[in-house]
């Protein structure tokens, strides 16, 4: 019996709500005959010669307080003003238990049963909850309440000027001057987000925007809501000046006429980190010509805040020097810690740097170990890059030689000496910069053998054995070595020497024989019958010119 005690329930409530919304869609349409029939109207032509935009506009507008519930959370409750098409929900409980929805009508009254008319229209939200809690506290004195905000209003304002799409569009009360320029799809090229002017054709007040000023600072008080009746107006830039330097937002500012450094300044989000603010240079043409004045201000000077800025300023915020630099090397292979490591400038030795990594491991190989340091661009280096950027069939074979030397040699490898390191001398005196990579050297008992022999791989290493041991080790040549060019690289070192430089082979060295190019006989073929083919039509045209001639 419960069960359909409940379903019945249930059933007859569902009924009571349509019946509400019914009554309250009528009485829209008897408030707001004039309006609704503007919203078909508009429905129909989302665009007229004026560029009017709708995005989001359709049937449900017209009886919009029953969705957004709880809305007014987004809201300044202290900016946003009612107009006609706010809806409300009243919820009564404790002396009696009541949900009151009503809308403000179009001479901006609340009606509500019982109570009467309640006339809030330019009031603020907060204004208005405590007219309309204080008018029903009047008839329910013994209920509590909760008043709220149920659906904004759609509007029609209008935006001009330097703006991409101008027009009329709706909106609703919140709105903001910046989510209108969005809708409009921004400001040209030449607009400025500053001075917008919003005048309102119903009080004709005028209101000013300042979105720069908004976005860099998070003043939100230049950002202001729209109101029924507003148009936003975005002029040209026309009087700029420029800041750079230690400023978070550098760049090309509109300038208003009560600008100072000051306000500039903060503009400009603020001086950034590392900034030298006893050092900041305004420069200032003179009378009109391409003559210019250099004023240096401090902030260590108060009345620099209020220096009055012209026209075409160009501000510089200079950094202090070396202000907090992070300078670090990196240390790999055989110590107890590797990774990355602070470092004070002309002051942290290698031997230091060990000392943090917790010196070496048993199997460290220091005579193999290697500093490499980036050294500063030289002569070259454009070139460089430019032939980098070049495609490979472009390149001569002088340009190409460049290329891949250029390549294999763009760090400059500092090879560590191991007496000296063992000593400590060394150690205690290599200073390190920002940017170097020290590898220690792992201990190994194997030659490594590339390119053109049998066998290429890795060969256990032998005491004082020449390099032809290994080459034997790996099974001998192959046919393509090229057995007069060999090279040997040695451990811990990233360069080839020839065999007449090298002394001995020593645990982890490389050698590598290189291989003659492979040719393709049939391509040889081909180019030298293209060749003799090529040659034998020059010599037949020789022949007939030289036969017409006579």
């Amino acid at each position: 019996m419960k069960y359909h005690f409940s379903l019945i329930t249930i059933f007859f409530l569902s009924i009571s709500a349509a019946i509400g919304q019914n009554y309250v869609l009528q009485e829209l349409q008897e408030k707001f005959g004039g309006r609704a029939s503007m919203i078909n109207d508009m429905q129909g032509h989302n665009k007229n010669k004026f560029n009017y935009h709708n995005p989001s506009f359709s049937n449900s507008d017209v009886s919009p307080f029953f969705s957004n519930t709880g809305m007014d959370q987004q809201l300044d409750q202290d900016k946003y003003l009612i107009g006609t098409g706010d809806g409300f929900s009243i919820y009564l409980w404790g002396a009696i238990d009541k949900q009151i929805i009503s809308v403000v009508n179009i001479e901006g009254e609340l009606i509500i049963p019982d109570v009467g008319a309640i006339k809030i229209k330019g009031k603020t939200l907060r204004e208005a909850k405590k007219i309309i809690r204080d008018k029903i506290q009047d008839y329910y004195k013994k209920a509590d309440m909760t008043i709220v905000l149920d659906n904004i209003r759609k509007f029609k304002v209008y935006i001009l000027g330097e703006i991409k799409e101008p027009g009329a569009y709706y909106v609703n009360g919140s709105t903001r001057v910046s989510d209108l320029i969005h809708l409009a799809g921004g400001t040209n090229p030449g607009g400025s987000m500053r001075n917008i002017s919003i005048i309102n054709s119903i009080d004709s007040s005028t209101n000013y925007a300042d979105i720069a000023l908004f976005y860099n600072c998070n003043n939100i008080d230049k950002n202001p809501y729209l109101n029924e009746g507003d148009r936003v107006f975005i002029p040209k830039s026309k009087e700029i000046i420029m800041i750079n330097g230690a400023v978070n937002y550098p760049g090309k500012y509109d300038i208003l006429e009560d600008d100072s450094l000051f306000s500039i300044l903060r503009l400009a989000g603020g001086l950034s980190r590392g900034a030298d603010s006893s050092r900041i240079l305004v420069k200032r043409f003179k009378n009109n010509i391409d003559s210019l004045a250099t004023l240096v201000c401090s902030f260590k000077d108060s009345s620099v805040f209020n220096l009055k800025l012209q026209p075409d300023d160009r501000i510089i915020v200079f950094h202090i020097p070396d202000y907090r630099v992070y300078r670090s090397v990196l240390v790999t292979g055989e110590v107890q810690y590797p990774g990355e490591y602070p470092i004070m400038k002309n002051m942290t030795t290698l031997g230091n740097l060990i000392e943090l990594a917790g010196g070496f491991t048993k199997d460290a190989n220091l005579k193999g170990s290697t500093i490499i340091r980036k050294l500063s661009p030289k002569t070259g280096e454009l070139e460089f890059e430019r032939l980098k950027r070049t495609p490979h069939e472009f390149l001569s074979p002088l340009e190409k030689n460049f290329l891949f030397s250029k390549i294999g040699n763009q760090d400059s490898i500092v090879s560590i000496d191991i007496e000296s390191l063992g000593q400590g001398d060394y150690v205690n005196n290599f200073i390190l910069r920002d940017g170097d990579k020290i590898n220690i050297a792992a201990n190994t008992f194997t030659v490594k053998i590339l390119g053109g022999v049998v066998n290429p791989g890795l060969v256990e290493y032998k005491n004082g054995e020449p390099y032809s041991y290994y080459i034997d080790k790996a099974n001998g040549f192959s046919n393509r070595a090229r057995k007069h060019h060999i090279k040997i690289m040695k451990n811990g070192t990233e360069n080839w020497r020839d065999l007449d430089k090298t002394h001995s082979i020593e645990p982890g060295d490389l050698i590598w024989v290189p291989e003659k190019q492979y040719k393709n006989g049939l391509s040889v073929t081909r180019d030298m019958i293209m060749l003799l083919g090529s040659i034998a039509t020059v010599i037949i045209s020789a022949l007939t010119i030289r036969d017409f001639v006579k």
